[in-house]
């Protein structure tokens, strides 16, 4: 192989991997709520996200009315009542179990939130 060859490759390595690694730093945690009829069929939704370290909001989307996230441990941790309402971002998780759901508007069948943490 040629070495101006190698040297771009080396070169390429070390721009991209960094990159790679701050990309998998990012940790999604989403929820989901359908309405349904009333006492029968409403279902909530999140798959619970474990933080092994303080993870500190970075964004917030979805199709929502505000969302609250919960703490296996506390409970409801924090409430918030505008769409996508990005008093959200800073917010720090501490280590933990956490789930999200998304408040829905009136009329609305079904929302959906995700939170991006780093």
């Amino acid at each position: 192989m040629n070495r101006t060859f190698i040297k771009y490759v080396v070169i390429a390595s070390i721009l991209f991997i960094p990159s790679l690694l701050s990309a998998q730093d990012v940790i999604k945690l989403s929820g989901t709520q359908t309405r349904g009829n009333m006492g029968r069929n409403a279902q909530i939704h999140s798959s619970p996200v474990v933080l092994r370290k303080n993870r500190t909001v970075v964004s917030v989307s979805g199709y929502n009315r505000g969302f609250w996230i919960n703490s296996k441990k506390y409970g409801k941790i924090a409430s918030y009542y505008k769409s996508n309402d990005r008093d959200v971002i800073g917010l720090v998780l501490e280590r933990g179990t956490y789930y999200i759901y998304p408040n829905l508007g009136q009329r609305q069948s079904s929302g959906s939130v995700t939170i991006k943490l780093k």
